[in-house]
């Protein structure tokens, strides 16, 4: 009898376990959904390329919690920056980039996503006006149409990125 009970414990327990997997997973879903939509809404309308790279680049820094973001279109062989999101401009940074060159270049030759954790310093800062700090997190996206490249997105964060951060961008 005392073993079924312990069974019976454990099988619960098994039981518990599993539904607040499949509860994470159901969330997960659905924040992705939700970011999605919300990025559509940012993407809607009549807008300049400039205006719609600001809108982009707000929405995924808001949405995943990014301090610092950019966005580079491919025109005539050369990815160039068309916007920013709390992006320095007298930081010493490149505007534009050759396909292949740096790690917006590589991204984009690639066509694959580029996450990188523990930055070194002196990469990318992340400033406010008390002061400035380097990202933890720093992703490049390229961004594709029927698998041609059209540009790439970089973006840089304080903290870490979570896998359904990830997995949001890849499906962005």
């Amino acid at each position: 009898m005392e073993a079924t009970i312990e069974e019976r414990t454990r099988n619960i327990e098994a039981a518990r376990r599993e539904a607040e997997m499949g509860r994470r997973a159901i969330e997960a879903q659905a924040w992705i959904a939700t970011g999605l939509s919300q990025l559509n809404d940012a993407m809607r309308g009549e807008q300049s390329l400039s205006a719609l790279a600001d809108n982009i680049l707000n929405h995924l820094c808001r949405y995943l919690d990014a301090q610092v973001a950019a966005l580079f279109i491919l025109e005539h062989g050369r990815l160039k920056r068309v916007g920013g999101f709390a992006y320095t401009q007298d930081a010493g940074l490149p505007d534009e980039f050759q396909v292949g060159d740096g790690l917006v270049g590589q991204a984009a030759l690639n066509k694959e996503i580029i996450v990188l954790e523990d930055i070194p310093e002196g990469s990318l800062r992340i400033t406010s006006g008390l002061g400035n700090a380097f990202p933890k997190s720093l992703v490049l996206l390229p961004l594709l149409y029927a698998d041609e490249l059209i540009g790439v997105i970089e973006l840089g964060a304080l903290n870490l990125l979570t896998i359904e951060k990830r997995n949001y961008l890849t499906l962005a």
